[in-house]
């Protein structure tokens, strides 16, 4: 709903959206739909609050990025890693089985120190 809209603004990746305080970022839309939804807006004189600034989504993306390399990447590299060289390339079925369980055993384990690390920079 429109009114549930209260920011839209277009930068250097598309269209940024805030939406009940909850920012959303259409990534699928051609440039001429961006120019559309703009148009819109600003052809119904929407009252919308002033845009957040950018920098902010931008930081909070790229943690986000980060997150999701280090929770998921480093278990699965440490998990091929060990295959490879303790199950020699997957043919000890054993350790194989071993290293996957204690990749996907390190996922929660890794997020749990990623949510403690960010409140613990939040309360700072």
């Amino acid at each position: 709903m429109t009114k549930d809209i209260d920011s839209i603004q277009q930068d250097r990746n598309g269209l940024l959206i805030v939406v009940k305080g909850e920012v959303l970022r259409p990534r699928e839309l051609s440039a001429s739909e961006v120019a559309q939804i703009l148009a819109y807006f600003n052809a119904n004189h929407v009252e919308l609050i002033a845009a957040i600034p950018a920098q902010h989504i931008y930081r909070e993306e790229g943690e986000l990025a980060w997150v999701k390399i280090l929770v998921f990447g480093i278990p699965c590299a440490l998990g091929g890693l060990s295959i490879y060289f303790l199950g020699d390339n997957g043919r000890n079925i054993a350790v194989s089985a071993i290293s996957i369980l204690l990749a996907i055993l390190l996922v929660p384990l890794l997020l749990k120190f990623v949510n403690i690390w960010k409140r613990g920079s939040l309360n700072k």
